[in-house]
């Protein structure tokens, strides 16, 4: 059931391929260089 839910959202729909910087990865790896920073010392 699920399956034709999502066929039925979808049918029409358009795929936007984003290739790039994930702002939200980069953040991430930040704060965890930034925590392993701290626990260093």
């Amino acid at each position: 059931m699920a399956n034709a839910l999502v066929d039925r959202l979808t049918h029409n729909a358009y795929l936007v391929n984003m290739n790039g910087v994930s702002y939200r990865l980069k953040e991430t790896k930040d704060f965890n260089q930034k925590i392993q920073e701290t626990e260093g010392k």
